[in-house]
């Protein structure tokens, strides 16, 4: 028997008509399809594995990839992942199932570091927490596929029935013609309404005709020309705009725009595009076993928790690199970090505030000096954080990275710049990073929140 999953990606997948299934384990659930039952007479079963009738075991692979060349579609080799198959067991490599995509797609699921992709296929994080490997791609794929961005990497994804030509609607990536991804989408709206298609990472020769190639949030991307806002309509579409853009080499173009600019500063993302700024500042590839906690590794998780790492548990905040010089959108400030960059960050309401902060992106509301601020008395900002880093509290030096315990982390001012919430105070004759505060209720069991010498600072009271 074979089992079977719809899987839509959260970023760049979209739900496709009828073939977006796949093999699963026996335990997995199956969703509920958003389109709706099958018409009478639909056969919605999986075929039978004639090779395997009796079990939905997997047969061992002899290597972790098949031997042989090229299917005769050019695609990938022959049982390798994004290789056609009708059946699992097509899929020559360990623990290979086949996606019910267009003439059936060879992966393996539940993909991390410690079960890594063969050669030649990329780990994506799919929907409802599951990972797959996808074929790597450098132009064109297979018919019924396009070689889309997915971070860093390139990999051939299944499209719709009907992909959208560039400038056109889409939901998602899946439902963009080629190499074309799903900028712009609504999130408060109708997905259908707001998504437009279009390339990225062009240049001033390699857009579509009836394209230019201009710098959009952050990213070049081929959008569509007008002269004027009728020339963006789309029916259906949420209403366009006919506006300037900066073109990649010098100048500007007259193109249409998205109806959507992206995700503001502080909202969660994955790549750059997703945001108005421009920048998706990677905040964590993990997360702290039994937390909600984002991670690196296992450093930035409190105690023996170990950081588990998958791409599914990969998360961004969009957000703006700043300075002296460079002002932040809207109410957000600009926030210094340990390694002497600096980002900005959302307003918060005090230490007690758990609700604006996002402890999945290990963002804490602490007190602190913005780079540049006018504010007298510093500013309570939402800022990454991890597990034993400067001003985490701490009961022993075992708990911190860096330095010494002295009721927060504080590592020595001359090893780290002191991130926001904490400033470079001595301590018994040593200068060290220490927990900056307003009150009291800034700092670990209410210690007390007295000035530094020398200085209108206040910091929290170090112990021992």
């Amino acid at each position: 028997m074979a089992f079977r999953l719809s899987l839509c990606s959260m970023l760049i997948l979209g739900c496709a008509s009828a073939p977006d299934a796949v093999t699963q384990p026996p335990d997995a659930q199956v969703a509920p399809d958003a389109g709706g039952p099958p018409a009478d007479g639909d056969d919605i079963a999986s075929p039978p594995d004639t090779a395997n009738s009796e079990s939905p075991d997997i047969p061992p692979a002899t290597s972790d990839l098949p031997a042989g060349g090229p299917d005769a579609a050019g695609g990938p080799p022959a049982g390798s992942p994004g290789a056609p198959c009708s059946l699992d067991s097509d899929c020559t490599f360990a623990d290979g199932v086949c996606l019910d995509w267009a003439d059936g797609y060879c992966t393996r699921l539940n993909c991390s570091p410690a079960v890594p992709c063969p050669d030649g296929s990329s780990c994506a994080s799919v929907s409802a927490g599951v990972t797959a490997c996808l074929d790597d791609c450098s132009g064109d794929c297979r018919a019924g596929y396009g070689c889309k961005p997915l971070g860093d990497q390139l990999v051939c994804l299944g499209l719709d029935e009907a992909p959208s030509p560039p400038g056109g609607p889409c939901t998602a990536s899946s439902g963009c013609e080629g190499s074309a991804s799903c900028l712009g989408v609504v999130a408060d709206g109708p997905p259908a309404a707001g998504g437009y298609c279009a390339s990225t990472g062009c240049d001033v020769l390699s857009c579509e005709a009836g394209t230019a190639c201009v710098h959009y949030n952050g990213v070049s991307a081929c959008l569509a020309s007008c002269s004027t806002v009728e020339d963006c309509a789309i029916a259906g579409a949420t209403e366009r705009s006919c506006g300037s853009l900066p073109v990649l080499g010098g100048g500007l173009a007259s193109v249409c725009l998205p109806a959507s600019g992206g995700t503001g500063v502080g909202g969660g993302c994955s790549q750059d595009l997703e945001c108005d700024t421009g920048t998706c500042r990677i905040v964590a590839k993990g997360k702290c076993v039994g937390a909600t906690l984002g991670c690196f590794g296992d450093d930035d998780c409190p105690g023996a928790t170990v950081c588990e790492v998958a791409p599914a548990y990969e998360r961004g905040v969009c957000t703006l690199a700043c300075g002296e010089d460079i002002v932040c959108p809207g109410q957000s400030a600009c926030a210094p970090t340990p390694a002497g960059d600096a980002y900005c960050q959302l307003p918060c309401d005090g230490a007690d505030d758990v609700l604006t902060c996002d402890e999945a992106l290990g963002e804490r509301c602490r007190f602190g000096d913005p780079v540049a601020s006018t504010a007298s008395g510093g500013k309570y900002l939402c800022t990454v954080v991890k597990s034993g880093d400067a001003g985490e509290p701490c009961t022993g030096d075992e708990d911190c990275k860096a330095g010494i315990c002295v009721g927060t982390c504080a590592p020595l001012c001359t090893d780290i710049a002191c991130g926001f919430g904490t400033i470079c105070g001595d301590h018994k004759g040593t200068p060290r990073c220490l927990l900056r505060c307003f009150s009291p209720a800034d700092c670990p069991n209410k210690a007390p929140c007295a000035a530094l010498p020398g200085t209108a600072a206040k910091v929290c009271a170090p112990s021992g």
